[in-house]
């Protein structure tokens, strides 16, 4: 079989677009990987800037997602592009989750998991996201901004921490993982970028959100986990 790269994704069910350091497209790989779709999808890594035919703001990128972030995908089985990690997560659970093992069982269930996720995607990952930007990347230093975005992280996590205590199953929604939990995992695991602002994984969460912690720790054990981020090692 000849394996150009015009037929790989037409080999594929899916292709993701990525970014090697963002947490947004992760969540998509472990959730395909949870659905067991190992080996069906493709996984395209972007440049930053507006490279014609690599860059997320460049206009190949674009005509999938006109925002120009990652993730997106492009489902190759009717050719529809999805992009915004939180819609993936919704349109692939509903479409290819057939048992609905992380889906909600019911009414209850699936609200909730439509609640979590707009938090993680409207509060939790623009917090933390901006913390990072002004800790990190920002062309000179404003102490006050990184002080209210890593504080306003703290409070996401609290609000996390919360939920987690109240469901008391070791999971945000129900007694199973769902697309939920899958949402706040990638953010989760780079909380030590922000290390040298006084939050990181072994001190802060340990200490301040022990559910979340343990959450975590059991979370990342997962083989979804192991699969998804693997390739990052082949690279």
């Amino acid at each position: 079989s000849h394996k150009t790269s015009s037929h790989m994704s037409e080999q594929k069910l899916f292709t993701l677009y990525s970014h090697q350091q963002g947490p947004n497209p992760w969540k998509v790989a472990i959730l395909f990987e949870e659905l067991g779709l190992t080996g069906k999808y493709e996984t395209k890594f972007l440049t930053m800037g507006n490279d014609p035919e690599t860059g997320v703001k460049g206009a190949t990128y674009l005509a999938i997602n006109p925002n120009g972030r990652v993730p997106a995908i492009t489902d190759h089985s009717n050719g529809l592009n999805v992009w915004e990690s939180g819609a993936i997560l919704q349109y692939v659970q509903k479409k290819y989750d057939k048992e609905n093992k992380v889906g909600g069982k019911n009414e209850k269930e699936e609200t909730e998991i439509l609640s979590w996720i707009a938090f993680q995607i409207s509060g939790l990952g623009p917090s933390q996201g901006q913390a990072n930007w002004f800790g990190h990347f920002h062309k000179e230093p404003l102490p006050s901004a990184i002080e209210r975005y890593v504080n306003e992280t703290k409070r996401c996590y609290g609000v996390m921490e919360a939920g987690l205590a109240k469901n008391g199953t070791g999971y945000l929604v129900g007694d199973h993982l769902t697309i939920a939990d899958i949402a706040f995992f990638p953010w989760v695991r780079g909380v030590n970028f922000l290390e040298k602002y006084g939050f990181s994984m072994e001190k802060t969460v340990k200490e301040d959100f022990p559910h979340v912690y343990k959450w975590f720790q059991s979370f990342q054990e997962r083989e979804s986990v192991k699969r998804a981020y693997s390739i990052l090692e082949q690279k």
